[in-house]
């Protein structure tokens, strides 16, 4: 068969299954067959699917395309709802070895029942013994594995073997329930508010993937810039900078102007700005903030935006080490607008970076003054203990710089450390234990520094395996003081 006869032939097996399916189920059955007949040998495909019944759907219409693209695919049955406590294979290495073998005659394997067979829970060890022998699957096993999951799955992945994570070729969503398309721009709602709580990158995938399909289809012009923002925040969030431009520059911004949205058309533009910002590019940051942003917030009189403006200003002159300048700004422009407005919060906040500021410029005294007085009486009585234990952190630097070291460790392993934990946030507990260890380190009476590389081997063990972008400054601050870097798990 030609090229071209086999091209054909695909394509006629993908449309085929279009009457089966749903929208959302065919736009990611298309994406997953495109990836399995033209993608590399050797792919990691986690497919996201609940329903029994769907996935067998799924299975059913994958098997045409991939007869007409020269493909056999094998099924490996990890674990059944028959025989819950039979296990086959009974551990990754017998896993290892089933693969070897279906490997030898087939292109693609489906795993099934990987979500049981691999749940942390019932199966403690076994998502850290694949992490392990990665390496040897992908040398001896060089197929198109497909772990049937579920989002629960797919985060204990994401978690517990974050190498294999590293790896995927992609991540497939398939639901009896799709979610319905808003009709019109006032139905619209964003899922995440991603510049509060980052989505996981299943998440993301998933919402994306709902995105996608709804926008290559038609809409008014109000509600395609909405969906498109939304992905731009999605890809920010995740960090793919590129994409969050393209789905900004090119498309939100362009329905925004043609709506004539001038204050939407700002909102965006810090987006941008943002982007730039966290990639460095600090003169085209600026300039958007200034040039593009700040004068429409000026001429509709919107005195709140014009003061989170201007603070970013701030905030990127502080990188750029123009101190003097960032404290004017914050004193003289920031602080005196959000007083205007009666925002006792963002006063707080207002003062609290002008604190950071002085730290810098090494004038400790006023910075702690304003923390103590200024700072964390406001957000003690609003009951804020997430900004209450990012001041005392703050207090707790300051002492360190004043070389108080018993009192900053206190406060870290006392007042701090306990509010991330209870709130759940596992950055925050990794940083605050890093700077106990730094603490530690410093201090050095007793054991402190026995107990200092002792948590520092902890911490960097825990961010390389939540992925945290710390890793690397956690690596600095153990080579600055002398301290081996253990290699990551292989």
């Amino acid at each position: 068969m030609s090229d071209d006869a086999r091209r054909f032939a695909i394509q006629r097996a993908i449309s085929t299954v279009a009457q089966q399916l749903n929208t959302a189920q065919f736009a990611e059955f298309k994406r997953l067959s495109k990836k399995l007949v033209y993608g590399p040998d050797f792919q990691l495909l986690l497919l996201d699917c609940r329903d029994e019944r769907l996935r067998r759907q799924q299975l059913d219409c994958l098997n045409p395309v991939l007869d007409a693209a020269g493909l056999h695919a094998a099924t490996l049955t990890l674990h059944t709802a028959a025989q819950p406590a039979d296990d086959v294979p009974s551990d990754v290495a017998a896993l290892e070895i089933q693969l070897r073998q279906l490997a030898e005659r087939s292109q693609v394997i489906h795993c099934l029942g990987a979500r049981a067979w691999l749940d942390a829970e019932q199966r403690p060890g076994r998502w850290d013994a694949l992490n392990i022998r990665r390496e040897r699957i992908a040398e001896h096993v060089p197929r198109r594995l497909l772990l049937w999951l579920d989002a629960d799955g797919i985060q204990q992945l994401l978690t517990l073997a974050p190498d294999w994570w590293a790896w995927r070729a992609g991540v497939y969503v398939f639901s009896t329930e799709p979610t319905p398309m808003p009709l019109r721009a006032e139905e619209w709602q964003p899922q995440f508010d991603c510049y509060q709580k980052r989505p996981t990158q299943v998440q993301a995938g998933k919402r994306i993937a709902e995105l996608r399909d709804w926008l290559q289809g038609e809409m008014e012009p109000e509600l395609a810039w909405r969906l498109w923002g939304e992905l731009g925040d999605i890809y920010t969030s995740q960090g793919w900078w590129e994409q969050a431009l393209a789905a900004y520059q090119q498309h939100v911004l362009r329905l925004q102007e043609a709506l004539g949205d001038m204050y939407s058309i700002a909102v965006t533009q810090g987006r941008i700005a943002n982007i730039f910002q966290q990639r460095g590019q600090f003169d085209e940051a600026l300039r958007i903030l200034q040039q593009e942003q700040l004068p429409v917030y000026e001429q509709l009189g919107d005195i709140r935006s014009r003061a989170v403006t201007q603070g970013k200003i701030a905030d990127i002159l502080t990188m750029r080490g123009q101190l003097d300048e960032a404290l004017r700004i914050r004193q003289q422009e920031v602080l005196p607008m959000f007083e205007q407005l009666g925002d006792v919060r963002e006063r707080a906040v207002a003062h609290s970076k002008i604190a950071d500021i002085l730290t810098l410029s090494g004038q400790l005294d006023e910075a702690l003054r304003i923390h103590l007085q200024e700072v964390l009486p406001v957000f003690e009585r609003r009951g804020d203990i997430r900004e209450r234990a990012v001041t005392r952190g703050k207090i707790a630097d300051i002492l360190t710089q004043r070389g108080q070291l018993d009192e900053a460790l206190r406060i870290l392993q006392q007042e701090v450390l306990p509010v991330y934990e209870q709130l759940g946030d596992i950055r925050g507990k990794t940083i605050a234990r890093a700077n106990i260890a730094i603490l530690l380190w410093q201090r050095n009476t007793d054991c402190d520094r026995t107990r200092a590389a002792e948590l520092f081997a902890q911490v960097l063990q825990a961010a390389r395996q939540l992925q945290l972008a710390d890793v690397a400054a956690i690596e600095a601050s153990m080579r600055k003081l002398g301290l081996p870097i253990p290699p990551a798990a292989n």
